[in-house]
């Protein structure tokens, strides 16, 4: 089974959830029958089909469709009286299966048949007259007869055997112990498979006595002993048959016992709470069923999600509880594009709210709906409906005074302080995602920071780890947006957060994350693998989930390499996915690749598209000041009012070429902006601009601004946080070529000399044994090998370097001895540690400066930097 990954098969064998990655599964399944078919044919044989679950269904009918021309032969048995019956969830799976295969209708065993099964049952033969009589009583069923012959085989005669199942399962279950059979009841709550210690807790038993009562089980082969804990019942009748005997209330109980138990996953637990019924608290069945709806939905397994809110809506106690409950079920259809559903969902959420009259529900209601308002007929429903929160809970200006996206900013202000008041932590989170998502663009990237600190402290109380997930995501984000250096730190802490951490969401956010950053970085390639891997990874999600994603981020990396040929298609495919404005990605790639003509002409068609949402305004300015620059068009200029803002952009732009050395660019821009801006009365213009042209920057530059380094070499710049090493490293480049005593770096503004008053690390006796030590191993090496025997001499050789080890470490240049509490030793450890804990750091930002700085700077007792060339720095 090399084709499928451990993921997969975990899944296919029932060991964790099955993922939302149907395709993956059923193509890595496929595929590893098909591989293992073609050393020799294959026949796979599926028992008890009208048990299965859909999704095994879909992925044997994906199996048979892609397997005709294979040496593979698929065997299904199903009971067809009862799939046939009308309503059978599975009818309607079943009759494509049965369409392609050929049918073969089994009837009951022959009676020579039956005597041979019990035969291989018993291990006896039962002779002529009893297997005719097994027959008449079991009809021939193949699990009758060898249920009875078990029987048989233990003493009990085959009269105990009873026309049904459940009366010879029932009959078997007798001749065991009560705590026995009791135990198995117990067991049958739990389903086919079942560990140990849930069994235990269920049952209220010490683990070893009931580890002992499931040996007797086993023995009677009643149960099957998995391993590592865990028990299956031998046959599906087994548990069927135990269940039914608990009665209602019997279930109930038992069901209310694992509710309780923290031993099985959040989708398991609310099963149980569910199937309890009124003996779980109908608030506490909602909550498990919410949160167990919270860990589908980080799964992305979506049906599910949708199933448990479904019971939630089911189970909700109180018209606030169903209000709150079809609110997020409503959110979640409409992201698998059910709309009419969800709006049904919404409609009947504003119902409960305006009956119970409810000013902070309101707000939740209209925060909701506004999230997936799209205009039309509805939005005169979510606009009344945030209006009206606003009126109730924010004081000072009347709302229809107020833009609806200002009564939005205000609403999730307030929300958020009522959460925090009501110390209402579910509340909390809504209000601070509504609150980010409200303010999402430029400029509010300082309190987005401040939001998802809020949101990663919540999600923590509350054990959310979606939610934590992502508000460390969107940190980074937020950070960089800021052009704070911080964000490489904080997206490494979510890439090791999500790493292993079973949320299919959060695990697909940190490889998009890193193809992002690697675009950023400029390493294109690593980009492209990161985004594949997520593709890859992800195949089972339908487009409604990840809708134009993978294209977005595939243009964006293709439009930083200018590689526009390449680009031409997708807009019209995100376009196809849902991408709202494919003009706006036209036309900024046409004003990247210098086309004057097909910029004026799409930007034209894009102005008429505007004005734009919020989410795409930022995209919108973006193409409206790229297209400004190619076209060097004045009226553009008016048409964003923003002739200042170009004339100081443009004047950095000249100050940038000319440090790059293009002294032409930097000389036409120059005279340009200083024209414009004394046009415009701009005096500092004309000041800033003879100033930059008498005094150039030098090309390099390692300079530090408060807690920041601005660091530019070989003509790429970054900019990063303050450290120790940074400033030894500063300190070395302002003095190329001297050595300078690592105390020096320690404390550079104390001018300390060495001082050598502590112990020898190794004292002269110890050297003189060492080096005896050394000249006795170097002869018996030599006469081991002479020998032959290697396996000493590599013995000997092992000790030999470690000697020459310990000595290198106890002497510093030129021999001199090491001390213990010696300053400059104790120097030389950590300005060492630290200037190379720097450059480490800065070959993820900038390569090529790392890799100049490792090969021109030494460490030890005396550091140095030796260019192989003059290089100037601006420090």
């Amino acid at each position: 089974m090399a084709a499928a990954d451990s993921a997969t098969l975990s899944a296919l064998l029932g060991e964790s959830p099955e993922p939302g990655d149907a395709f993956r599964l059923h193509d890595a399944v496929t595929s590893a029958l098909i591989t293992l078919s073609h050393d020799r044919p294959v026949v796979v044989v599926l028992d008890d089909l009208h048990w299965a679950d859909p999704a095994s269904l879909r992925l044997l009918d994906f199996a048979a469709r892609h397997t005709w021309f294979e040496r593979l032969l698929l065997i299904g048995t199903y009971r067809d009286v009862e799939v046939d019956a009308p309503g059978h969830p599975l009818h309607q799976l079943v009759l494509p299966l049965v369409a392609k295969a050929t049918t073969v209708t089994l009837t009951g065993l022959d009676p020579a048949q039956v005597a041979e099964l019990m035969g291989r049952t018993a291990g006896t033969d039962p002779g002529a007259e009893l297997a005719a009589d097994v027959h008449r009583r079991t009809g021939g069923n193949p699990f009758f007869v060898e249920q009875t012959a078990r029987l048989w085989r233990s003493g009990s005669p085959v009269s105990a055997v009873a026309p049904g199942v459940a009366d010879a399962l029932q009959r078997r279950l007798s001749l065991l112990p009560a705590q026995v059979a009791d135990l198995l009841s117990d067991a049958a709550v739990l389903g086919r498979e079942f560990s140990l210690h849930l069994l235990a807790a269920v049952a209220g038993a010490p683990v070893p006595q009931v580890d002992h009562l499931l040996g007797q089980a086993v023995a009677t082969r009643l149960v099957v002993a998995l391993g590592e804990g865990r028990f299956a019942f031998a046959h599906d009748l087994v548990r069927e048959s135990r269940y039914a005997g608990l009665g209602a209330e019997g279930a109930a109980r038992r069901h209310a016992a694992v509710a309780d138990s923290d031993l099985v996953g959040p989708a398991e637990r609310a099963r149980h709470a569910y199937l309890a019924g009124a003996l779980v608290e109908p608030a506490r069945t909602v909550e498990l069923l919410l949160a167990a709806a919270r860990d589908a939905s980080a799964r992305l397994a979506i049906e599910e999600s949708i199933g448990h809110l479904r019971r939630a809506l089911e189970r909700a106690p109180t018209l606030r509880t169903r209000a709150v409950v079809q609110l997020e079920l409503g959110t979640l259809l409409w992201r698998v594009d059910d709309k009419d559903e969800a709006w049904a969902h919404f409609e009947g959420a504003v119902a409960s709210v305006r009956e119970l009259d409810d000013a902070e529900l309101l707000a939740r209601a209209g925060l909701t709906l506004a999230r997936v308002d799209s205009g039309g007929a509805r939005h005169e429903l979510v606009s009344g409906l945030l209006l009206e929160a606003h009126r109730r809970l924010c004081a000072g200006t009347p709302a229809e005074q107020l833009s609806l996206d200002r009564v939005t900013l205000e609403l999730t202000a307030r929300a958020a302080m009522l959460a925090r008041d009501d110390e209402d932590d579910h509340a909390l989170a809504f209000s601070l995602w509504a609150r980010h998502d409200a303010i999402w663009g430029p400029g509010s990237g300082a309190e987005r920071e401040r939001l998802t600190d809020e949101l990663a402290a919540v999600a923590r109380r509350t054990g959310d780890r979606e939610n934590e997930y992502f508000a460390s995501s969107l940190k980074w984000v937020a950070l960089l947006e800021q052009g704070d250096p911080r964000y490489l730190d904080q997206f490494r802490s979510f890439q090791a957060l999500t790493e292993n951490s079973g949320l299919r969401g959060a695990e697909l956010a940190a490889k998009i994350d890193r193809s992002v950053i690697c675009a950023l970085h400029g390493r294109f390639a690593d980009s492209d693998v990161a985004l594949q891997q997520a593709l890859d990874a992800h195949l089972g999600l339908s487009e409604r989930e990840f809708g134009f994603m993978g294209d977005q981020l595939r243009w964006s990396a293709l439009l930083l390499q200018g590689r526009f040929a390449e680009l031409a298609d997708l807009p019209a495919r995100m376009s196809d996915a849902g991408h709202s404005h494919p003009g706006l990605l036209r036309a900024l790639a046409a004003a990247h690749a210098g086309d004057a003509a097909a910029t004026r002409e799409l930007l034209a068609e894009a102005t008429a598209e505007a004005p734009y949402s919020r989410e795409f305004t930022p995209l919108w300015l973006r193409c409206q000041a790229q297209a400004a620059a190619v076209l060097g068009d004045r009226p553009a200029a008016d048409r964003l009012r923003a002739r200042p803002w170009s004339i100081e952009a443009r004047s950095h732009l000249a100050t940038a070429y000319q440090n790059l050395g293009d002294t032409r660019r930097a000389a036409e821009l120059f005279d340009t902006v200083t024209a414009e801006a004394t046009s415009l009365g701009m005096h500092h213009i004309p000041t800033r601009v003879r100033s930059a042209r008498t005094e150039p920057l030098p090309l390099n530059e390692f300079r530090r601004t408060d807690a920041v380094w601005c660091l530019r070499y070989a003509g790429h710049e970054t900019r990063v946080p303050d450290s120790k090493g940074l400033r030894d490293l500063h300190f070395l480049l302002g003095r190329p070529g001297t050595d300078v005593p690592a105390v020096r770096l320690l404390a550079p503004e104390a001018d300390v000399a060495p001082t050598f008053t502590g112990t020898p690390i190794l004292d002269d006796t110890a050297k003189a044994a060492y080096r005896h030590r050394l000249t006795e191993l170097d002869a018996a090496i030599d006469h081991a090998t002479t020998l032959g025997d290697d396996t000493r001499a590599a013995t000997l050789d092992t000790e030999r370097a470690a000697l020459l080890t310990e000595l290198r470490t106890s002497s510093g240049l030129a021999g001199r001895t090491r001390r213990l509490g010696d300053e400059s030793e104790r120097a030389r450890k950590a300005v060492t540690a630290r200037i190379r804990d720097a450059i480490r750091k800065l070959a993820d930002l900038h390569p090529t400066l790392a890799d100049h700085l490792h090969a021109t700077i030494t460490t030890g007792s005396s550091c140095s930097y030796h260019p192989p060339t003059a290089t100037t720095w601006r420090l």
